[in-house]
């Protein structure tokens, strides 16, 4: 049986887990870690199965589903100046990344800070304005001076 500070200590691993849609080995792997006892089994496709044990077909089967993903964005293009253009992995509201703090995974595996950009608003003309935001005006700015 799992303690209170253990499940606490599980849900905080969990949930800083990287996990963008498509690459969620590190969740999957902390779940089958902790699920390792119930002889875990995953598929081609990250889904995750447990057994809990009787096969009797006169009991009730319960079906737990849960995502093991995140959204998240994936770059699209470094610019001259070092920013990055960002398209969007899953449900986001462009007006609501702007400012947001982000890591952007390297070559290496490298983690890397961030925080997502706009053309300040005096220097938007009256048709970016009107737009209001779009994907195509956000960045991704690491600190980087060149590409």
């Amino acid at each position: 049986m799992r303690t209170k500070q253990q499940n606490i200590h599980l849900i905080q691993r969990l949930s800083e887990a990287n996990g963008v849609s498509g690459f969620e080995d590190e969740v999957i792997e902390i779940a089958f870690d902790v699920l390792s006892s119930m002889n875990p089994t995953v598929d081609f496709i990250n889904n995750l199965y447990v057994n809990l044990g009787s096969k009797d077909s006169h009991r009730p089967k319960i079906w737990l589903d849960a995502h093991s993903d995140e959204i998240g964005f994936m770059i699209q293009a470094i610019n001259p100046n070092g920013t990055m253009q960002i398209l969007p992995i899953g449900g986001w509201d462009p007006s609501n990344v702007i400012g947001s703090r982000v890591r952007v995974r390297n070559r290496q595996g490298k983690y890397i800070p961030g925080i997502v950009a706009t053309k300040p608003v005096h220097f938007k003309n009256e048709v970016d304005t009107h737009l209001g935001t779009t994907f195509s005006h956000l960045v991704l700015d690491v600190g980087a001076s060149s590409e």
